[in-house]
């Protein structure tokens, strides 16, 4: 019911759990605490209405809400054209092969791991840095960063699964150019190599990125909610 994060172990250097079934919080308390216990903390991700029934246990057990992430689906082959794109150039790694370190990206200030205890910005853009290489290595020909003049504006990195998981979109650290612009032209850089839907989601804090999704014409479906349980000393 709870199973070990690897990849969040792997960034935080210490056990990381996620919550796998949420019948864990049909469990004695005793119980769930053992299962918590080999862990630094623990994330659950539920669909909001999927939480009501464990709600008052997942409050019991420690879980604190710290994110509702909006989730979408968008018909990539209807994202319009425009002379404001005309200027920005596409390259999937799998053509121009690229990697990532975490100063070449904007900082992530709208993300969940901000709460934990010792998570530092920097170390934040250290874990989107790790996850950013892992998509490109996994599947190239499906990231792709957007460049004006030469210089790179932001990365699409996404891998296949039920169409284009639209996993990481970033811009970056030095990007002169509109996020909307970025968002525009790697999506449509997608379509343009066959593909037609894209799914994803994003924080409901993040404001400026839930603008630029509703201006591209996404149909919301039902968000999820993110809890942390964090160890005690």
């Amino acid at each position: 019911m709870i199973a070990e994060h690897v990849f969040n172990t792997r960034w935080w250097d210490d056990a990381v759990g996620v919550v796998t079934n949420p019948e864990f919080f049909t469990l004695a308390p005793a119980d769930r605490s053992e299962l918590l216990k080999p862990y630094a903390w623990v994330e659950l991700s539920l669909g909001l209405s999927e939480s009501l029934p464990h709600a008052r246990a997942i409050f019991e057990t420690g879980f604190i809400q710290v994110d509702t992430q909006v989730m979408f689906r968008i018909n990539i082959r209807k994202i319009p054209d425009s002379k404001s794109l005309a200027g920005l150039q596409a390259q999937f790694a799998d053509e121009d092969p690229f990697s990532m370190e975490s100063g070449m990206v904007a900082d992530f200030t709208s993300e969940r791991f901000l709460q934990i205890p010792g998570a530092t910005q920097e170390r934040v853009n250290q874990r989107f840095a790790l996850w950013s290489m892992d998509l490109i290595t996994a599947s190239p020909d499906y990231c792709v960063q957007v460049l004006h003049d030469d210089q790179v504006q932001g990365w699409f990195l996404s891998q296949p699964d039920k169409g284009v998981n639209l996993a990481l979109a970033m811009l970056s650290s030095k990007a002169t150019v509109s996020g909307m612009y970025v968002y525009r032209k790697a999506l449509r850089a997608y379509a343009e190599r066959g593909h037609t839907l894209g799914w994803a989601s994003f924080s409901i804090s993040n404001t400026p990125v839930h603008n630029i999704y509703s201006n591209l014409g996404v149909h919301f479906v039902a968000p999820r909610g993110n809890w942390l349980w964090i160890a005690s000393d």
